[in-house]
């Protein structure tokens, strides 16, 4: 039976192969890259292979080990985390198969280049997600959070855009998927945000409050 140290380096390894997933998603959507959008779609086993082989792992731990305070938050944390790596799979894949429907259609340069903001953002996002849950760090999970904002508000952006399309022809179908496309980073930037939380729950027993001081105004 792994220990929770092996638990834990298998959960970090599928987040890496999250981030690798999603480089190549983006390069896929930028250079419209069929090979590289196929092997987006293929790599996802990986990931929910060890989606599976975490949670059979802490549910043996669970069970013949009864792990006690900070042993128990790190293994619920790390049920939590490989969920949200799984999670962050699927929209890799989303994002790949986007990019296989759009093809050779040209795209609003604006739309285009707001995607790979947004993905230039929620990357960083996922790897910094990775340090705050390895390093059990608040200070990096709190910047983690307050990150989030900017990539909701390109997300918002890409969506007011492509509601100006003109309707008919190829602008309407290449608007869709630039929305598709923006959604799926905003969902990957918002399981990041959860994985950072989890390091500090692993420290504190505590989620609460997080987001709510990012959102906050800064004191005068």
């Amino acid at each position: 039976m792994p220990t929770r140290s092996q638990l834990e380096t298998l959960t970090l390894s599928a987040l890496d192969l999250v981030a690798a997933s999603l480089k190549r998603a983006l390069a896929a959507i930028e250079h419209r890259d069929a090979v590289l959008a196929q092997r987006v779609v293929a790599d996802d086993d990986h990931i929910d292979r060890c989606y599976r082989d975490v949670n059979a792992g802490v549910l043996d731990l669970l069970a013949t080990q009864a792990p006690v305070a900070t042993d128990l938050r790190l293994a619920t944390a790390l049920l939590r985390v490989v969920g949200h790596v799984e999670r962050m799979g699927d929209q890799c894949v989303n994002l790949a198969k986007m990019s296989l429907v759009a093809g050779s259609s040209p795209f609003d340069p604006a739309l285009l280049m707001g995607i790979e903001r947004m993905g230039t953002l929620a990357l960083s996002e996922v790897t910094h997600a990775q340090y705050a849950f390895v390093l059990r760090d608040p200070g990096l999970a709190f910047e983690v959070v307050r990150d989030h904002e900017r990539v909701a508000s390109l997300d918002r952006e890409i969506f007011a855009r492509a509601a100006h399309a003109p309707p008919g022809g190829a602008d309407v179908g290449c608007a869709l998927s630039a929305v598709l496309m923006s959604r799926a980073l905003s969902r990957i930037d918002d399981n990041a945000v959860a994985i950072a939380e989890q390091g500090v729950f692993v420290v504190t027993g505590q989620l609460r409050g997080l987001r709510a001081s990012a959102a906050a105004p800064d004191p005068a």
